[in-house]
Parts: structure tokens; C-alpha cells; sequence
């Protein structure tokens, strides 16, 4: 299950299951909890000496006397704050009592090693975790962008991109990025961008504030790679955009070609264009989407640009899309009025 299927972080206890005796529940602060000067430490596993190979499960909290479901909620703070932070010291609502969980620092001692941490652990770990991600990031680009050779490219965006290259030689348009960048706007930053950056709108997942920073960075190098224009690196470039400055290259290059193979491919034709629509608008037909509130929508901006759309269309001599056009506007201006009376 995803993690709108997860239990609440209240509705249940962790337990240590020791060999051959009873189950124990843990806590982050219980009669073993160490006290001392002023600084109250949360439990760890040495709390309890349990070793390496422990099992452990988490089980469904039981209610106790008065329908309260937990002893430990006065501490569910300290253990967010204590997990979040392993460096960070804080106060508790005991007044003058600090809490810590593996490491203890004080103000002073925290303001020295500041810098030190981030030179030391936050460029190395970036670097790190960018050469754990790399193959992930090479298989992302190979499925979104090599599907031109595969023959795998969906018929609506080869029809698309068909009917940008047309646009463009019919308006004298002779400058290839003008293209590339209309390409670009229509489907890999429109689409995969949203997908790579926020993939909780596809998938029942849930996007810590740390996952989000590491989606933004490759986020931002997709976008680096399908452009076009030379991108000028100096003193003053965020270290996360450095961080991809060698693979955008090999990625530009990987986005060309996608272009050009999908150029490539046969033609799809209108008739193969309409039963695809028709196909994919059955297959969706009676879920969550709201079809009424879509055609409105087709509706109400056909009519608003019906005039510059049959101008145009009569000025390409097209014809035959004229009168589909034109039949299109009759058939929804009728079922609009006969729902109007209905209601």
C-alpha cells in the first residue's frame, strides 16, 4: 500500500522481540531514560542493549483507562525534533531541561563547527549521493528519450511535434531552436518536469523536505539538458546546478537525437489519430474524471475564438477540418442548449 495507507504514527508501538521471552515495547523516554545535569538523552537501542539481528514489529497501540490510546503522547514531539536533528539540542517543556539523542553540543560548540559541518559534510555527502543517483538518473533519461529509436513514442506526441514542424515551415521559420524550444515547452518540461519534481501527484507516496531538495536539482538539470542555448558557469553558480554541469552535454545530445528520430518516424494519420482518442476517451470513460466540466471547457473556447479558428482554417484551405470544425461547434451549442432546458 502507498502512504495514505499507513497507519498514524500514534496508532502504534514499536516492539522488541527477544528470544524466548515476551515482547517489549520502546520508547523515547521511559524509567531507563538518562538524566544528568540538565540534559535528558532519548532513548536509543543502547537504551535497551539490544544487539545487531534484533527483530523488531510494529503492533497496534491498545487503548488504556479513559479511551486514551497513548502513554507516550506527551514525548511524541521530542522524538520528531530528536530523529530529525541528531546534531541539534533543544529544550523540552520541562523548563531548563535540554533533550538529545546522540550527540550532544553546546550553543557555543554548535556555532563553532557550523562551517565546518557544511564544508565538510554537506558538499561531500551532495557528491556522494549524486554517484549513488546516477544510474537512476541515466535510466530516467534513456526511458523518456529514447523512445524515438524504440518506436515507442506515443502516436499524440509524434502527431504533435509533426504539426510544430509544419507551423514552422509554413510560417518561414528557419531557426532550429525555435522549434527545439516549442518542443520542449510542449512535452518535456510541461510534463516530465511536473512528473520528476512532484512525482506525490502520480504515485501514493510521500515527499520529505530532503526528497524534494534532491527533485529539485535533477529537476533543474533536465531542464538544463533540453535547452539549447550555451550555459555559461562562473563563481556565483549555485553548486547544485555544477553539481550535473558535465552530464548536461551528453544529455543535450541525447535530447537532439530524440527529436530527430521522432522526426523521423512515419507520419500518423488523422483517421489513426481520432480512433486513438476515441480508444483512450473509452478506456477512462466512467472513472473520476469529470467529462462535463472538460467539454465545457472545449466549448466555451471554441466559441470565444471561433471566428479566428475558421479564418485560419479557410486561409490553409482546410476544408475538410472547417467542416469539422464548424459540425463540432453545432452539435455542442446544441446538447448545451437541450441540457439548459432540461434543467
Amino acid at each position: 500500500g502507498g502512504v495514505s495507507n499507513r497507519p498514524e504514527l500514534n496508532s502504534v508501538d514499536l516492539t522488541f522481540q527477544p528470544d524466548g521471552g515476551l515482547p517489549m515495547v520502546l520508547r523515547d523516554e521511559d524509567s531507563r531514560t538518562a538524566v544528568d545535569g540538565g540534559w535528558k538523552q532519548i532513548n536509543t537501542l543502547g537504551t535497551y542493549k539490544i544487539r545487531s539481528g534484533a527483530r523488531f514489529s510494529l503492533v497496534q497501540r491498545k487503548p488504556i483507562a479513559g479511551g486514551i490510546t497513548s502513554s507516550t503522547e506527551a514525548v511524541d514531539h521530542v522524538s520528531t525534533l530528536a530523529f530529525s536533528a541528531a546534531l541539534s539540542t533543544f529544550e523540552t517543556e520541562e523548563e531548563g531541561v535540554n533533550v538529545w539523542h546522540l550527540s550532544k553540543h553546546t550553543d557555543y560548540e554548535m556555532e563553532r563547527q557550523t562551517d565546518k559541518i557544511v564544508s565538510e559534510v554537506y558538499l561531500t555527502r551532495m557528491l556522494f549521493t549524486k554517484t549513488v543517483l546516477q544510474p537512476l538518473t541515466n535510466d530516467l533519461f534513456t526511458t523518456v528519450f529514447a523512445s524515438g529509436r524504440s518506436g515507442l513514442t506515443p502516436a499524440g506526441v509524434k502527431y504533435l511535434f509533426d504539426f510544430l514542424d509544419q507551423q514552422a515551415f509554413e510560417n518561414g521559420i528557419d531557426d532550429p531552436e525555435v522549434v527545439h524550444t516549442w518542443k520542449n515547452n510542449s512535452v518535456p518540461l510541461r510534463f516530465w518536469v511536473n512528473i520528476i519534481k512532484n512525482p506525490d501527484f502520480v504515485f501514493d507516496i510521500h515527499k520529505s523536505t530532503t526528497v524534494d531538495a534532491c527533485l529539485s536539482v535533477i529537476a533543474q538539470m533536465f531542464m538544463d539538458s533540453c535547452g539549447s542555448t550555451k550555459i555559461r558557469y562562473s563563481k556565483d553558480t549555485p553548486t547544485t546546478k555544477l553539481l550535473y554541469a558535465k552530464e548536461v552535454q551528453q544529455y543535450r545530445e541525447a535530447v537532439e537525437r530524440y527529436y530527430n528520430d521522432v522526426q523521423a518516424m512515419p507520419s500518423i494519420l488523422e483517421g489513426h489519430m481520432k480512433d486513438m482518442l476515441i480508444q483512450a476517451s473509452t478506456v477512462h470513460r466512467g472513472n473520476s474524471f469529470q467529462v462535463e466540466s472538460a467539454l465545457y471547457d472545449i466549448f466555451y473556447y471554441a466559441v470565444r475564438h471561433s471566428e479566428a479558428v475558421s479564418n485560419a482554417l479557410k486561409e490553409d484551405n482546410q476544408r475538410a477540418l472547417l467542416k469539422t470544425f464548424e459540425d463540432l461547434l453545432y452539435m455542442m451549442e446544441k446538447g448545451y442548449e437541450e441540457h439548459t432546458t432540461s434543467v
